[in-house]
């Protein structure tokens, strides 16, 4: 279950985080929390200090950022040319070349 907040209530995004729920930032992103781990031989030798490596905060995309729109929007451009060893450098690298996600 994802929350709903406005910019007003942003001061409670990280307690929310903290609890374990989702927050969603209209046409921005659902945000969340995850654990990274390791593996357990059984579930009676897996515990938290032994088992979880960290955490991390997760991000999807939302309305007007999702990736769909993005893909159907994005371009893509080489800003500076690549040392490629036996080629000799051509253009000045700063033509526009778009390409597709």
């Amino acid at each position: 279950m994802s929350y709903e907040i406005d910019i007003q209530g942003s001061f409670l995004f990280e307690e929310m985080l903290l609890d374990g729920k989702n927050v969603k930032l209209d046409d921005l992103a659902i945000f969340g929390v995850g654990i990274r781990g390791k593996p357990a031989d059984t579930s009676k030798d897996w515990s938290v200090t032994a088992n979880v490596v960290g955490l991390r905060l997760k991000c999807r995309a939302t309305g007007t950022l999702a990736i769909n729109r993005l893909k159907l929007e994005a371009q893509l451009k080489e800003l500076s040319p690549y040392d490629i060893e036996g080629e000799e450098e051509s253009g000045s690298g700063d033509e526009e070349r778009p390409g597709e996600l």
